[in-house]
Protein backbone atom coordinates (compact mmCIF):
# COMPACT_ATOMS: atom_id res chain seq x y z
CA UNK A 1 0.00 0.00 0.00
CA UNK A 2 1.27 3.53 -1.08
CA UNK A 3 2.52 5.95 1.63
CA UNK A 4 -0.30 8.24 0.43
CA UNK A 5 -3.38 5.60 1.00
CA UNK A 6 -1.91 4.03 4.00
CA UNK A 7 -1.62 7.80 5.93
CA UNK A 8 -5.24 8.67 4.74
CA UNK A 9 -7.30 11.24 6.71
CA UNK A 10 -9.65 7.91 7.42
CA UNK A 11 -6.83 5.70 8.44
CA UNK A 12 -5.55 8.87 10.52
CA UNK A 13 -8.67 9.41 12.02
CA UNK A 14 -9.74 5.30 12.90
CA UNK A 15 -6.31 5.01 14.29
CA UNK A 16 -6.73 8.17 17.10
CA UNK A 17 -10.16 6.76 17.70
CA UNK A 18 -8.60 2.99 18.29
CA UNK A 19 -5.65 4.42 20.23
CA UNK A 20 -8.03 6.24 22.45
CA UNK A 21 -9.76 3.43 23.08
CA UNK A 22 -6.45 1.21 23.90
CA UNK A 23 -5.36 3.90 26.15
CA UNK A 24 -8.53 4.39 28.61
CA UNK A 25 -8.79 0.25 28.67
CA UNK A 26 -5.23 0.05 29.38
CA UNK A 27 -4.17 3.74 30.60
CA UNK A 28 -6.53 5.40 31.98
CA UNK A 29 -5.33 5.54 35.57
CA UNK A 30 -2.34 7.90 34.34
CA UNK A 31 -5.56 10.74 33.83
CA UNK A 32 -5.56 10.91 37.63
CA UNK A 33 -1.72 11.65 38.35
CA UNK A 34 -0.65 14.26 39.11
CA UNK A 35 0.93 16.27 36.74
CA UNK A 36 0.21 13.53 33.77
CA UNK A 37 1.03 15.44 30.56
CA UNK A 38 4.75 13.45 29.68
CA UNK A 39 2.88 9.58 30.66
CA UNK A 40 -0.04 10.47 28.97
CA UNK A 41 1.73 11.73 26.43
CA UNK A 42 4.31 8.46 25.98
CA UNK A 43 1.04 6.18 26.86
CA UNK A 44 -0.73 7.60 23.85
CA UNK A 45 2.38 7.73 21.59
CA UNK A 46 2.82 3.83 22.16
CA UNK A 47 -0.88 3.02 20.95
CA UNK A 48 -0.60 5.44 18.14
CA UNK A 49 2.55 3.68 16.95
CA UNK A 50 0.67 -0.52 17.43
CA UNK A 51 -2.53 1.50 15.72
CA UNK A 52 -0.68 3.15 12.47
CA UNK A 53 0.67 -0.13 11.97
CA UNK A 54 4.39 1.66 11.69
CA UNK A 55 6.89 -1.37 11.79
CA UNK A 56 10.63 -0.44 12.88
CA UNK A 57 11.52 -0.25 8.82
CA UNK A 58 9.30 2.26 8.31
CA UNK A 59 10.88 6.02 8.07
CA UNK A 60 8.19 7.02 10.50
CA UNK A 61 8.39 7.99 14.31
CA UNK A 62 5.93 9.02 16.94
CA UNK A 63 7.44 11.24 19.12
CA UNK A 64 6.28 13.28 22.14
CA UNK A 65 6.48 17.37 22.58
CA UNK A 66 8.22 18.01 19.36
CA UNK A 67 7.77 20.73 16.50
CA UNK A 68 4.90 22.15 18.76
CA UNK A 69 2.61 18.84 19.09
CA UNK A 70 2.18 17.00 21.97
CA UNK A 71 2.56 13.99 19.83
CA UNK A 72 4.05 14.31 16.29
CA UNK A 73 3.84 11.09 13.81
CA UNK A 74 6.58 12.29 11.04
CA UNK A 75 9.71 11.29 9.22
CA UNK A 76 11.47 13.51 11.39
CA UNK A 77 13.07 15.30 7.99
CA UNK A 78 10.32 17.68 7.87
CA UNK A 79 7.17 15.69 6.60
CA UNK A 80 4.13 15.55 8.98
CA UNK A 81 1.52 13.13 9.59
CA UNK A 82 -0.23 13.43 12.68
CA UNK A 83 -0.06 15.85 15.29
CA UNK A 84 -1.65 16.06 18.82
CA UNK A 85 -2.29 18.80 21.12
CA UNK A 86 -4.03 17.82 24.53
CA UNK A 87 -5.40 19.31 27.42
CA UNK A 88 -7.28 18.00 30.96
CA UNK A 89 -9.91 20.65 30.26
CA UNK A 90 -10.41 22.71 27.15
CA UNK A 91 -7.95 23.38 25.00
CA UNK A 92 -7.01 27.14 25.33
CA UNK A 93 -6.60 29.53 22.10
CA UNK A 94 -3.37 29.32 21.90
CA UNK A 95 -3.22 25.48 22.02
CA UNK A 96 -6.56 25.89 19.08
CA UNK A 97 -4.35 28.50 17.46
CA UNK A 98 -1.43 25.85 17.62
CA UNK A 99 -3.59 23.02 16.49
CA UNK A 100 -4.45 25.59 13.14
CA UNK A 101 -0.68 26.24 12.40
CA UNK A 102 0.17 22.69 12.68
CA UNK A 103 -2.36 22.05 10.26
CA UNK A 104 -1.19 25.14 7.54
CA UNK A 105 2.46 24.53 8.15
CA UNK A 106 1.35 21.31 6.32
CA UNK A 107 0.76 18.49 8.72
CA UNK A 108 -1.67 16.16 7.21
CA UNK A 109 -3.84 15.93 10.35
CA UNK A 110 -4.29 17.81 13.75
CA UNK A 111 -6.32 16.92 16.05
CA UNK A 112 -7.13 18.47 19.88
CA UNK A 113 -8.24 16.20 22.77
CA UNK A 114 -9.29 17.56 25.95
CA UNK A 115 -9.49 14.82 29.05
CA UNK A 116 -11.96 16.29 30.56
CA UNK A 117 -12.65 14.74 33.88
CA UNK A 118 -16.10 13.19 35.23
CA UNK A 119 -17.15 13.68 31.49
CA UNK A 120 -18.20 10.26 29.57
CA UNK A 121 -16.74 11.48 26.53
CA UNK A 122 -13.62 13.33 25.61
CA UNK A 123 -13.57 16.23 23.50
CA UNK A 124 -12.23 16.30 19.97
CA UNK A 125 -11.19 18.89 17.74
CA UNK A 126 -9.94 19.00 14.15
CA UNK A 127 -9.28 21.61 11.73
CA UNK A 128 -9.46 20.91 8.38
CA UNK A 129 -9.01 23.48 5.76
CA UNK A 130 -11.26 26.55 7.19
CA UNK A 131 -12.98 25.74 9.74
CA UNK A 132 -12.70 23.69 13.19
CA UNK A 133 -14.72 20.83 13.81
CA UNK A 134 -16.38 19.11 17.48
CA UNK A 135 -16.13 16.12 18.17
CA UNK A 136 -16.69 13.55 21.30
CA UNK A 137 -15.31 10.30 21.47
CA UNK A 138 -17.46 8.82 23.67
CA UNK A 139 -15.73 6.64 26.40
CA UNK A 140 -18.17 3.60 26.94
CA UNK A 141 -18.60 3.04 23.16
CA UNK A 142 -15.75 4.03 21.94
CA UNK A 143 -17.82 6.03 18.69
CA UNK A 144 -16.54 9.46 17.26
CA UNK A 145 -19.67 11.48 16.85
CA UNK A 146 -19.44 14.81 15.43
CA UNK A 147 -20.90 17.74 17.30
CA UNK A 148 -20.69 20.98 15.34
CA UNK A 149 -18.47 22.92 13.17
CA UNK A 150 -17.64 26.54 13.10
CA UNK A 151 -15.34 28.66 10.69
CA UNK A 152 -12.09 29.37 11.81
CA UNK A 153 -11.56 33.19 12.35
CA UNK A 154 -8.57 34.87 10.77
CA UNK A 155 -6.07 37.19 12.54
CA UNK A 156 -7.39 40.30 11.10
CA UNK A 157 -11.34 39.14 11.97
CA UNK A 158 -9.89 37.95 15.35
CA UNK A 159 -8.40 41.71 16.42
CA UNK A 160 -11.45 43.37 14.85
CA UNK A 161 -14.11 44.87 17.90
CA UNK A 162 -17.53 44.69 17.11
CA UNK A 163 -19.94 46.83 18.16
CA UNK A 164 -23.83 46.39 17.97
CA UNK A 165 -24.65 48.99 15.52
CA UNK A 166 -27.71 47.90 12.74
CA UNK A 167 -27.34 49.16 9.42
CA UNK A 168 -30.27 51.00 7.42
CA UNK A 169 -33.05 51.32 8.65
Amino acid sequence: MSTKNRYSDIILFDAVRKSLGSFLSKDEILLDWSKPKASVAHALATHLYKHLGIEESDPLWVDAGVQGADIMVHDRAGKQILGIIFSFTYLSSNQQGQLIRLEQEGCKMTIGLAFLPQKEYILTYRPKKGRLDYYHYVKPTGEMNKLKEKEIRTDLEAGQLTLGIKRGR
